[in-house]
């Protein structure tokens, strides 16, 4: 569900959440290696300065290009604390048609994660949050433990210009575009228009059946298929093969 300054807007801004959330549930539950993102590409000083930033909270930074066959650019930020007794890995994640605007979303969602922990050296230690889930994972997860959130080690990093932008004139043509690659996957794109005539600003809920989230929901279906179709693997995991770890949102 998403707002817009147009109806076309939300249900794009709606889609994109449905992408980001099955390509990052795609790539985590089956623990791939995915190709790293050259932040330093894409011509844009915020995207170029966010590793010297996170190194002011002596923080690593990195980004996995997590695309899966939608082909949506839908990449994921991560850091870490290199040199710490507890690692405190974090991340966020973002998709758009535009990459430069996927990886825009995917750090400013890794900022906000950023502000749940201490800075260094802060008189009170403790996380902001006190859920048990997240806690222990800030507490235990190590990266090297961890093999799908560090980059492919056999893949060079991904530039920006290795991603196509597909310019359009008109927003009902991305819309149009978005529900193709969805159709041609054999599933459905529908919209529910939920703006409120007291409101007036538009809000759309999109729903494509048989696309994941990254809550540990594991039915039959693309958890299991896409990273065969896409070559990433051989066979399909069992459900006892998947991921363990809990996903923190």
């Amino acid at each position: 569900c998403a707002a817009g300054n147009t109806l076309e807007e939300a249900i794009l801004q709606g889609f994109y959440e449905l992408v980001e959330r099955d390509a990052f549930a795609v790539w985590w539950y089956n623990r791939l290696r995915m190709p790293a993102v050259d932040l330093g590409s894409f011509d844009d000083d915020y995207l170029a300065s966010a590793a010297d930033h996170y190194a002011s909270y002596e923080r690593e930074l990195w980004m996995l290009d997590v695309t899966a066959d939608i082909a949506i650019p839908t990449f994921v930020a991560l850091s870490r604390r290199p040199d710490a007794p507890t690692e405190d890995i974090i991340y966020g994640a973002g998709s758009h048609a535009d990459p430069r605007i996927a990886a825009l979303r995917a750090l400013c969602e890794l900022n906000q994660c950023l502000t749940w922990l201490p800075r260094p050296g802060a008189r009170d230690g403790r996380p902001m949050i006190d859920d048990p889930v997240a806690l222990r994972w800030w507490k235990t997860a190590r990266l090297a433990d961890c093999s799908w959130l560090a980059p492919a080690a056999d893949e060079p990093p991904r530039r920006a210009t290795e991603y196509p932008v597909i310019e359009s004139a008109d927003t009902r043509d991305d819309v149009e575009h978005c529900r193709a690659l969805v159709e041609a996957r054999g599933m459905e794109f529908l919209v529910l228009d939920q703006t409120r005539p007291d409101i007036g600003m538009p809000v759309a809920r999109v729903i494509v059946p048989g696309m994941r989230h990254f809550w540990a929901r594991f039915a039959p279906g693309r958890l299991y298929d896409v990273p065969v179709s896409l070559g990433w693997r051989e066979r399909p995991l069992a459900e006892a093969e998947l991921n363990p770890a809990p996903v923190i949102a």
